[in-house]
């Protein structure tokens, strides 16, 4: 018991002072964002009360009945029915309220209480989304047929086929092969009856998936034909889009013809761009590396040299740019991967495309390639996060040596980190990093070192975030607040008069 107590005041030092500082904030939209993230972190550690107290201290009244619906949830979710209804009657707005009532009929369901959860939902004049919401939330295989029935009674055929699916997924893992291919057969009806056909295709193909995975491949052809003739109406960027995701699921039943037939039809070079892509993917893995070579060839020889004239467009550019090199470097060609990442804009995109072909190249014995890639990251914080995220892939995988080795070089660079902000968060993350690799004292170094660097940070949104951040990560850990940090927290609010 004592334990438990300790585990959750583990952090509750740091949100008291980050509730302080927040209330420094001038703006409301800034000091909301603190108080909500304060009462989360109190919520989760058992203290609702004080959350739901500190949530009604939020001026903004969207934010306020945010703060208040996340934690009626959580209550509802511990058999908490009375403090959680109280608390659901104090939002006022009535889009907030319905997506309250949807998370909270989840939340019974999810506890088995099937009956209570559509009890709920039933207060909504539209339930069909809060019914989705209880299907899906089938927390075991008991419930699923009461489940079942829960999708049956949903009236919207777009949400009645989606829940259809992800069901039959469930129900695929009970080894009840009848019920299975029933599930599927009522999302295809449901499927029939959806108005709009870039919906239907969307409908289609992930039944097409299932049956896929269940070797009935006929079937899945059958459905992905049917998928195929709704691009008939759909019009030509809607269409570009359709036809990619068909592409991608021929692929994955391994009919590369059909693929390419449908890949020699998107006119968007973009979503060509995309679904060559995946079916690059899909030739590598069924081990024809030069098709898929020539695939990934093609969809970067059409979108090079594109032009874009809007932020979406770009945003368009920067994630298929990045997911064909991440492919390129997930197929073992890292001087493709790079060249590919020459074309992102975006220093955000570029540093998390690099983070993730390291991460990924990490698994592999050429380890040089890891080092290549992470030196071209060149913000230092995104460098060391990244640097972090090795040393845990390589802790887990046992390679102590190699965590050690990444570690120390994040240690060194973490002092470059200008933004105070980041370098506070860097270094939390480190010292995770150091008790997840059992060097303790290390870690309790390295978080007081987090505190002192959140301590200086200028400007009370900052400040607060940082503290809240190390709040986590002493929960996470299990750190109860040393005399050491108490000293810097009292002085931290010793500047705030």
């Amino acid at each position: 018991m004592d334990a438990n107590i300790q585990k959750q005041d583990c952090g509750a030092d740091f949100v008291e002072v980050a509730v302080q500082v927040g209330q420094t904030i001038e703006g409301s939209e800034g000091r909301g964002e603190i108080l909500i993230l304060a009462a989360d972190f109190y919520a989760e550690a058992d203290q609702n009360e004080l959350a739901a107290s500190l949530a009604q201290t939020i001026d903004d009244s969207y934010q306020r009945e945010l703060a208040l619906s996340r934690i009626a949830v959580k209550l509802a979710g511990e058999g908490e029915e009375d403090q959680a209804e109280s608390l659901l009657e104090m939002i006022d707005d009535d889009a907030a309220y319905g997506l309250a009532v949807e998370e909270l009929a989840a939340a019974y369901a999810r506890n088995g209480e099937i009956d209570k959860a559509i009890a709920i939902a039933e207060r909504l004049s539209d339930s069909a989304a809060a019914l989705c919401g209880i299907a899906l939330a089938c927390p075991s295989a008991v419930q699923v047929t009461d489940c079942i029935e829960v999708a049956r009674s949903i009236e919207y055929p777009e949400l009645k086929a989606t829940t259809m699916v992800e069901l039959a997924g469930k129900a695929s893992t009970l080894d009840d092969q009848t019920d299975f291919t029933e599930l599927l057969q009522e999302a295809l009806a449901a499927a029939e009856a959806i108005d709009f056909p870039q919906q239907r295709i969307e409908a289609r193909v992930a039944i097409a998936k299932w049956f896929r995975e269940h070797q009935q491949t006929e079937q899945a052809d059958e459905v992905l034909q049917k998928a195929r003739a709704d691009c008939e109406e759909v019009e030509r960027l809607g269409r570009d889009t359709a036809l990619a995701q068909i592409a991608q699921a021929y692929a994955e039943l391994h009919e590369f013809d059909r693929a390419n037939q449908l890949l020699e039809e998107i006119e968007d070079p973009f979503q060509f761009c995309h679904a060559s892509r995946a079916v690059a993917l899909e030739e590598y893995r069924s081990g024809d590396e030069a098709a898929a070579l020539k695939l990934l060839a093609d969809g970067l020889e059409v979108i090079k040299d594109e032009a874009v004239y809007s932020q979406e467009a770009l945003n368009v550019r920067e994630t298929v740019c990045g997911n064909l090199a991440w492919t390129y470097a997930e197929i073992g060609h890292l001087e493709d991967a790079l060249r590919v990442t020459e074309l992102l804009a975006s220093p955000e995109q570029l540093n998390a495309v690099l983070t993730r072909m390291a991460v990924t190249l990490a698994k592999n014995d050429d380890l040089s390639v890891v080092f290549r890639a992470l030196d071209r990251i060149r913000d230092n914080s995104a460098r060391v996060l990244c640097e972090i995220e090795l040393a845990r892939g390589w802790t887990s995988r046992n390679q102590p040596a190699l965590a050690s080795h990444i570690l120390g070089k994040a240690s060194v660079e973490v002092a470059a980190v200008e933004r105070r902000y980041l370098r506070a968060i860097c270094l939390a993350e480190l010292a995770q990093a150091y008790q997840l690799s059992e060097q303790t004292s290390r870690a309790a170094e390295v978080l007081l070192e987090a505190l002192k660097t959140a301590a200086t940070i200028n400007g009370g949104y900052d400040q607060a975030r940082a503290l809240l951040s190390l709040a986590v990560k002493h929960r996470e850990l299990s750190r109860p607040t040393d005399e050491p940090e108490l000293r810097i927290l009292d002085d931290i609010t010793g500047h705030l008069d």
